[in-house]
């Protein structure tokens, strides 16, 4: 039985070099995967030898080995796309295959994201997920404390959502001004009237318009003197009821409201409907000037506060924050993606489908914010393409199956000899 031991060498050249074309073929099949990490089989020597206690010989050859090589960064396509994204570095994204933190793990990344609607919902409640249906995990943005709620575990993260009914709820005007030029010739008694827009932050649920009007009427009693008088539409001026004075100086600037001697007057405004609902606001006119001129001329007019929003669209930013774009025209943050680096990238588990699993010998997970490592460049409006490099593999190709054709020469030429070793016998 001596002469099956002289196959043992190409036999295991050959496997090796099947397993090396493999290796070769799943590359250059995912060429234009996002996220996805090439690996290389190596070849190891078998040495002839014979276990303790047993009658069998292991017979010299090769074995292959594949070698990962996760911690290689690929190139970013910039595409511009809203949910696309790049975590470069030792960072990965933190995904669940469930809606929850609470289901299976896994690392990736593979960038491209899209929002998927729960088919369990019955709110339309919209997820960011990947190409494989797996939901990215991320820190949600609390409008309470206008922060994220961070943690450094899996249990603090949760989906990120996109929801359209994501609201940005109404807020009152609270601060106004008013930057204009009124006419320093005007005669006594002359009247400009300013009308402006203030938000009631009452919100829809009320059925009535959150943007109400105020008139400022200013009445010239004396030289660099105007009274001032206000006048809310479906509401009434409850304080100040009456007139206030405002005076410029020689040079018609730095108005003052005499009963406050500063630029700014407190107001408020008891609506009609909603019932109860009132406005406090602080009106400045710090940068109104008093020149020549015929009429008020208006250069700004602003007051804070916004009605109810819905989120209509959303995005990354380079920080890693997901912003929303609300239907009222304002932008708050939505969430943040967490990044995972563990101890070792390359003894990640590969599950085949650009993403790993944790394993003894990939060490401890942490949760980063990419904002705040170094360990982690986000970059949005892009993904990360294959570490695959086509005329690499292209060339092990050619080498694999020079060798394979060597390994199988070999045994071909064993063959022919054990044959004829046999014939002589």
């Amino acid at each position: 039985m001596v002469h099956h031991y002289a196959f043992s060498a190409s036999l295991a050249a050959m496997k090796a070099q099947s397993k090396a074309m493999e290796v070769i073929g799943i590359n250059v099949s995912n060429v234009s995967t996002a996220g996805y990490k090439a690996q290389k089989a190596q070849f190891h020597d078998l040495v002839q030898s014979t276990d303790i206690g047993s009658t069998s010989e292991n017979y010299s050859g090769m074995r292959p080995l594949l070698k990962n090589m996760f911690d290689r960064d690929g190139q970013v396509a910039n595409t511009a796309r809203p949910y696309d994204a790049a975590m470069l570095g030792s960072g990965f994204f933190v995904t669940s295959d469930t809606p929850s933190a609470a289901g299976n793990i896994s690392l990736t990344k593979a960038g491209q994201f899209n929002p998927t609607v729960d088919p369990a919902s019955t709110t339309n409640q919209t997820y960011l997920t990947d190409a494989s249906g797996h939901y990215l995990l991320g820190w949600p943005y609390s409008t309470a404390t206008n922060s994220f709620t961070t943690g450094t575990g899996i249990p603090s993260l949760q989906p990120i959502q996109i929801d359209p009914n994501n609201l940005f709820a109404a807020a009152g005007t609270t601060q106004a001004s008013i930057a204009a030029n009124i006419p320093a010739d005007a005669a006594v008694g002359n009247s400009y009237t300013t009308s402006m827009s203030i938000y009631d932050g009452t919100g829809d649920a009320d059925n009535v318009s959150d943007v109400r009007n105020l008139d400022v009427i200013w009445t010239k009693t004396a030289t660099n003197t105007w009274d001032i008088t206000f006048s809310a539409t479906g509401g009434t001026v409850a304080s100040p009821a009456a007139a206030v004075q405002l005076t410029f100086d020689g040079a018609g600037l730095n108005p003052t409201f005499t009963a406050t001697n500063t630029s700014a007057q407190a107001l408020t405004i008891n609506w009609t409907s909603p019932a109860g609902a009132s406005n406090t606001l602080s009106l400045d006119v710090a940068n109104m000037t008093q020149f020549a001129g015929t009429q008020l001329d208006i250069r700004d007019i602003s007051a804070n506060g916004n009605t109810d929003g819905y989120l209509k669209n959303a995005s990354f930013n380079n920080d890693g924050v997901v912003m929303g774009e609300f239907t009222n025209g304002l932008l708050r943050p939505v969430a943040k993606v967490a990044a995972a680096t563990v101890t070792n990238t390359n003894g990640l588990q590969n599950t085949g489908d650009t993403h790993f699993l944790l394993t003894a010998d990939s060490g401890t997970l942490t949760l980063r914010d990419p904002d705040a490592t170094d360990l982690v460049t986000f970059v949005a409006g892009g993904y990360e393409t294959s570490t695959t490099e086509l005329s690499d593999e292209v060339t092990l190709m050619i080498q694999t199956q020079r060798a394979y054709s060597s390994a199988a020469t070999s045994l071909r030429t064993v063959d022919e000899m054990t044959k004829t070793a046999t014939e002589l016998k």
